[in-house]
Formats: C-alpha cells, sequence, structure tokens
C-alpha cells in the first residue's frame, strides 16, 4: 500500500482499491473498467506559480477555466499545466492516477460543486494500476477541499 492509502487507514476513512491494468485517460477508465460512470472523480492537475492546483471534477463533466481562474483570482494565462514528470516528482501520483486529494501541504485542492453530489467516488489512488472507491464526504471532511462551481 502507498503511504497515502495507509494515511486513509489510519485516519479510519471507508475505502476499497480495484486493482486492473494501467489506464492513463477517463477514455481508458471508461473502456477497460466496469465502474459506473456517475461516480467517476478525474483529477486535473495546474501550477499557478510554483503552486500546485489539484481541480476534481465528475468524470463527464468539463472544466470551466474562466469559472476556476476567476475563483481562484488569477488570470487565466496564470494557470499553467505542469509537465508529467514535474507532478510524478512533486505530487508522487502516477499520471492516469491521480487522487483529488493529497497531503502536499503546498497544493491547493478545489472540487466542483457537482462531486459533492456523489456518495462513493471512484478515483486514482496514486498508481494508474490501481482506483479507489471511496466515501466523498469522508475525503472532504479529512482534506478540506475548496468547493466551487467550476465546471462547464
Amino acid at each position: 500500500m502507498n503511504k497515502l492509502l495507509d494515511y486513509l487507514s489510519k485516519e479510519h476513512i471507508d475505502f476499497k482499491l480495484h486493482h486492473h491494468p494501467k489506464v492513463l485517460t477517463l477514455n481508458d477508465v471508461r473502456s477497460e473498467l466496469n465502474f459506473e460512470e456517475t461516480r467517476l472523480v478525474k483529477t486535473l492537475v495546474f501550477k499557478v506559480g510554483e503552486k500546485f492546483i489539484l481541480v476534481a471534477l465528475r468524470g463527464l463533466d468539463l472544466l470551466d477555466y474562466k469559472k476556476l481562474s476567476a475563483y481562484l483570482k488569477i488570470n487565466r494565462s496564470e494557470l499553467t499545466k505542469p509537465e508529467s514528470e514535474e507532478i510524478e516528482n512533486m505530487l508522487g501520483f502516477d499520471i492516469g492516477g491521480i487522487p483529488p486529494f493529497t497531503k502536499n501541504k503546498d497544493a491547493k485542492i478545489v472540487y466542483d460543486l457537482k462531486v459533492k453530489q456523489i456518495e462513493r467516488m471512484y478515483c486514482g489512488s496514486g498508481k494508474n494500476t490501481e482506483t479507489l472507491e471511496v466515501n466523498t464526504q469522508q475525503i472532504i471532511s479529512l482534506f478540506k477541499p475548496d468547493i466551487a462551481y467550476i465546471s462547464k
């Protein structure tokens, strides 16, 4: 088990780990795995300066960059996508397995308001060969992400 999952266990978070072949995109998840699409949560990673921003959306929803930028009180051009290697090195997550939470205190976490509607979400575990099924409200209580309307 990885450190993040060890932490969830220590905090008595109710989760189940699903092992599967490597997935990199939401389309991979949709075609390879038999999860309810309405419970899928994807995590997008951005940077503003040196700070990482993890953005969680329902799997089929699209990010509204204008709303996110306004919420963060930045110009849209300040929101950049880090390289895959930087995400893996700085956050410790595989591409295709990024969870919508982190213990990295230098990262900001923002959930779209619609994610709160999901009782148990399927999301990244940190590895692209494992998907986490977890109680959404427990994750919100533990990691305290910002919640904003940022989807289209």
